[in-house]
């Protein structure tokens, strides 16, 4: 299964998802052991884990996001603002704001001398949930912390400078099963479906998707 985010719009981030054959491999869930193992392959309704496809609509908290052009005004009016970007260390040295701190998402709640002044925290754009679960903890421990709505992406956009290399931005369009997972019924998200059939295992896995069919033929 291939996943492509094409673009961002109004807030809703809408993504591509095209089937290979009639079959659907879906992901384990990262960190439960209780579900079958990444990549398998499933055949049947009966036998995809609940964890899969019992989900719902699930609503972005607005109140923890800010906008770039929101950010890039703050930093033009030289207000304190800390950038913390949660990618892993080879992504950050391939391409990153400049001036922002490259933090595990975990431990970004260790360095309490973050508390001084707001904190955004940002990534590529569409794995939303874990950021907004984390950001909610730091509000409690009593951090200032946002998220960068659009990630990377989003300021590159609006004219926010990067360093390194512009072609990593294209590889942010593509992005894997597992962190597609948890994002898919994001009321956000739009998932249209371009495989030739509409299977009732896809139904089950993407209840909010939309079905538009492409055709097989090169380029379509």
């Amino acid at each position: 299964m291939k996943l492509i985010i094409t673009f961002k719009s109004k807030n809703l981030l809408i993504a591509t998802v095209l089937m290979l054959g009639l079959l659907i491999q879906a992901p384990a869930a990262a960190g439960n052991s209780t579900t079958a193992k990444a990549n398998e392959t499933y055949t049947s309704i009966s036998a995809i884990p609940a964890v899969l496809s019992n989900r719902h609509h699930e609503q972005h908290d607005a109140s923890s996001a800010i906008s770039p052009a929101a950010v890039l005004y703050k930093l033009k009016q030289k207000q304190k603002i800390t950038i913390i970007d949660v990618r892993n260390p080879e992504d950050f040295e391939r391409l990153h704001i400049p001036g922002s701190l490259n933090i595990p998402l975990y431990a970004v709640k260790t360095k309490v001398f973050l508390k001084s002044f707001p904190v955004v925290l940002i990534n590529e754009g569409f794995h939303y949930s874990a950021l907004q679960s984390e950001c909610r903890q730091l509000v409690d421990l009593g951090f200032k912390a946002l998220i960068l709505d659009g990630g990377l992406p989003a300021w590159k956009r609006k004219g926010g400078r990067l360093t390194g290399d512009p072609f990593a931005l294209q590889d942010m369009k593509t992005i894997s099963p597992r962190v597609f997972l948890p994002e898919k019924d994001s009321e956000n998200t739009l998932v249209i479906d371009i495989s030739p059939v509409h299977t009732e295992i896809s139904r089950q896995l993407m209840p909010y998707s939309r079905h538009i069919p492409v055709s097989a033929e090169p380029g379509e």
